[in-house]
């Protein structure tokens, strides 16, 4: 009996083990501890610690069979923002400065269009647009715009009134329209490096040189026998058919 006794006690110690939190319970062996592991597999903690993952809490509410849940991402698509330290307002992508923000000179931001609208004696100083994609400089009043004019590599236009536009005026791109037409206007230098150039020289106007000579088109017209004063450079390309005189016409296509 002691002996009997002795082993049934050796075999209960060993059917048992002690886990973390001092409680004693039997080993699972055999299938039955095939069974749990393989439901362990299958469960994530949840409240209880036995929620399994096809029920698993879902950040947009339950689970729906069959239905892979995302969350909801509110997709808020790219605002433009006007750089109000350098453009008086914005209008329909374009930066617009105005006179009052251009009184002694002004510089457009890079990467978009731009427009300065200088009133009579506005923009006292150098107008920078050589970094806009492209650029309307509008100096259409007496005395406006008395410093150099530079466009970048987009389409430019500029437009002069009377006594306007006294200092340089620079441009490229595909496209650039100049418009001296005024009286007096444009007294400086004209250079276009655009594909295809157009200037318009009034009375008294364009009187200092204008160059277009890498332009690969050129449409020079000087209105008056006061006009065109200067130096004109037409594109090599068109030879003596607009290099005669002080004006040339537009390249033949």
């Amino acid at each position: 009996m002691r002996v009997w006794a002795g082993l049934v006690a050796v075999m209960v110690l060993t059917a048992c083990m002690f886990n973390k939190s001092g409680l004693s319970e039997f080993a699972p062996n055999g299938a039955d501890a095939a069974a749990k592991q393989d439901a362990a597999a299958d469960m994530v903690p949840g409240t209880d610690g036995t929620r399994p993952l096809d029920q698993a809490p879902s950040p947009d509410g339950p689970a729906v069979d069959g239905e892979v849940q995302t969350p909801d991402v509110n997709v808020t698509p790219d605002t433009f923002v006007c750089p109000s330290s350098i453009c008086t307002r914005c209008a329909a992508g374009v930066c617009i400065i105005d006179a009052s923000d251009c009184s002694s000179g002004c510089t457009c931001p890079a990467g978009m269009p731009c427009k300065v609208t200088c009133g009579s004696s506005g923009c006292q100083g150098n107008v920078d647009c050589s970094k806009a994609t492209d650029c309307e400089i509008d100096c259409d009043n007496s005395d406006a715009c008395t410093g150099n004019i530079t466009c970048g590599t987009g389409d430019c236009d500029v437009t002069c009134g009377d006594d306007a536009c006294t200092g340089n005026i620079t441009c490229g791109g595909s496209s650039c329209s100049i418009d001296c037409s005024a009286e007096d206007s444009c007294t400086s230098n004209i250079v276009c490096r655009a594909t295809s150039c157009c200037i318009e020289c009034g009375k008294g106007a364009c009187g200092g040189n204008v160059d277009c000579g890498n332009a690969k088109t050129c449409q020079m017209e000087c209105h008056h026998p006061s006009s065109c004063a200067g130096k004109t450079t037409c594109p090599s390309s068109c030879g003596t058919w607009c290099g005669s005189g002080s004006s040339c016409g537009s390249c033949p296509p």
